[in-house]
Order: structure tokens, then C-alpha cells, then sequence
């Protein structure tokens, strides 16, 4: 019995969503760190923003894939 849906996601699509943003979380973390650690407070501001956008897009996915 398949547990594929009519949109061709399987009912496992949010445990790959969870790995997902447990990856991204890491990248966001090392990539925050390493910014600060090179270039300061502004880079800290910067990473905030595009970290903001990346969030709001892994919502956007978990809302589309569940």
C-alpha cells in the first residue's frame, strides 16, 4: 500500500523536513559564528536578516510538505 499523496509527497515528508531544518539551524549557527568572529557587529545584523528569510522559508516548506 502506498503512502505516496496525489502530489507525489509521502506521508514521510516531514521527517525529511525536520532533517531539513536541523541542518539549516547547524549551517545558520556556524555561518553566524563565523561571521561575527571575521567581520563583527555588522555581519551580526546581516546574518539576522538572511536568517529571518531562511526561517520564514522552511515554514513555507513544512506548511507546503505537511
Amino acid at each position: 500500500m502506498s503512502t505516496a499523496t496525489d502530489t507525489g509527497h509521502s506521508k514521510d515528508t516531514p521527517l525529511s523536513v525536520t532533517l531539513m531544518l536541523f541542518a539549516a539551524v547547524i549551517v545558520l549557527v556556524a555561518g553566524v559564528t563565523f561571521a561575527v568572529m571575521t567581520w563583527g557587529l555588522v555581519a551580526l545584523i546581516l546574518t539576522g536578516v538572511v536568517a529571518t528569510f531562511v526561517m520564514l522559508g522552511i515554514i513555507v516548506l513544512i506548511t507546503a510538505g505537511g
